[in-house]
């Protein structure tokens, strides 16, 4: 007796099969099914069942050809790619088409998926689909730290496990950072993960790369203001004369915030993003002009740092940062924190003609297009970038400062 559409009445296996078409008497040729899916079953499986089961699944040919799949298991791991294709076979999941050999036995040719997803879930592999959907709902998310959105927009057509591991992470780094908090990795890690170890190494370099470590309030260290300034600094212990110094140095935030009175005058505060254009321009320009390191994106107490000195010496700002997107964002954070304290400010040697007289350029990344997508829609980036956005834009290169020379 027989089932429709030319299928045989089930085995003792409940696996029914059908003909197929051959291309000659001598080669024939069926597919074998069974109808019910047994969703336990994977679940029972050998540690090793499961395993080889989970590579075939990522594979994602629609029709898996077993040739290939004897190819990659190799002769050692040929009779257990026999019967976890048997497995699979009896508890639903696949298809599969088979040929007699020249000796008269079936042999498998192909198998397909019935249900991929299911079957991924069964064997205890994440849900692609719901990882997808927890994706797209951690994508709108929104950020109070405006240098995150861009960080968030890049994890666009990331793996879905990556994608909701770095979504959390910034959540936790917005926490951490409206908090103004600073420490060490493990301390931050324990405030992200909850355990001090628990954040993986890529995601520390993807972080550092992007934004900095250090203007994040991570460091390992007690975090320093460098400087040079033809300045004396009033402390409680006596008095700090900067003027004396012919290189940088590096105050602490306790010392900067103790400080009563300034004696002297700059002609200009200029801002340095790179630690040896910083060096450069600190050693030329020291003796008129005071000169800051700011570390990438500047921490919180960096700014109330820096700030506070700048008040004990008003003078017009000028902020040099790469010629690229993110140097852009972190001139204009720095731009408006100067601006908030009455303090006029300027880009310096962040015009369209700085990146072009670079000798070497690199293409945007992934993160520089979505930051400078967003910065071409803010008017003040506009208003004070125009030239370099559309450098930028237009040739799809970025640069770092460092090429260009900041002596007089």
């Amino acid at each position: 007796m027989h089932s429709g559409a030319g299928w045989s009445d089930p085995d003792a296996a409940g696996v029914r099969s059908r003909a197929l078409p051959a291309r000659s008497a001598l080669r024939q040729r069926r597919q074998r099914q069974r109808l019910a899916l047994d969703a336990d079953a994977p679940g029972l499986w050998p540690g090793d069942w499961r395993e080889l089961a989970a590579d075939w699944l990522r594979d994602s040919s629609e029709r898996v050809r077993w040739e290939r799949v004897l190819g990659r298991a190799g002769p050692t791991r040929a009779t257990l790619a026999q019967h976890v294709l048997d497995a699979l076979l009896e508890a639903g999941w696949i298809i599969v088409d088979e040929a007699r050999d020249v000796r008269g036995h079936w042999r498998p040719v192909t198998f397909a998926w019935v249900d991929r997803a299911r079957c991924a879930v069964a064997l205890g592999l994440p849900d692609v689909a719901a990882l997808r959907r927890a994706v797209a709902v951690a994508a709108r998310a929104s950020y109070r730290d405006p240098r995150l959105d861009a960080l968030a927009d890049g994890l666009a057509g990331r793996a879905p496990t990556l994608a909701l591991r770095r979504f959390a992470l910034l959540r936790a780094l917005d926490i951490w950072l409206a908090q103004g908090r600073h420490g060490t990795r493990r301390q931050f890690a324990l405030a992200a993960s909850g355990d001090s170890k628990g954040l993986a190494e890529a995601d520390w370099r993807w972080l550092d790369d992007s934004l900095g470590l250090a203007s994040l309030g991570i460091d390992a260290h007690a975090p320093g203001l460098w400087l040079r300034a033809p300045l004396r600094l009033q402390l409680p212990t006596g008095m700090l004369d900067l003027h004396t110094l012919a290189d940088p140095l590096a105050l602490t935030p306790a010392t900067l915030e103790a400080v009563s009175a300034v004696e002297g005058a700059v002609a200009r505060w200029r801002i340095v993003e790179n630690r040896t254009s910083f060096e450069q321009a600190a050693r030329a320009r020291g003796q008129v002009d005071g000169v800051f390191w700011v570390p990438g994106f500047a921490a919180p107490w960096w700014r109330t740092a820096a700030i506070a000195l700048m008040r004990h010496a008003p003078a017009p700002v000028r902020i040099a940062c790469d010629p690229d997107p993110a140097g852009i964002r972190i001139a204009l954070a720095v731009g408006a924190t100067c601006e908030a304290a009455g303090l006029a400010w300027r880009p310096w040697r962040m015009r369209r003609e700085d990146l072009a007289a670079l000798a070497r350029r690199k293409p945007l990344g992934d993160y520089d297009r979505a930051e400078l997508a967003r910065l071409e829609t803010d008017p003040q980036a506009r208003r004070r970038f125009a030239g370099l956005l559309d450098a930028m834009r237009s040739d799809g290169e970025k640069g770092e400062q460092e090429g260009l020379d900041f002596r007089p």
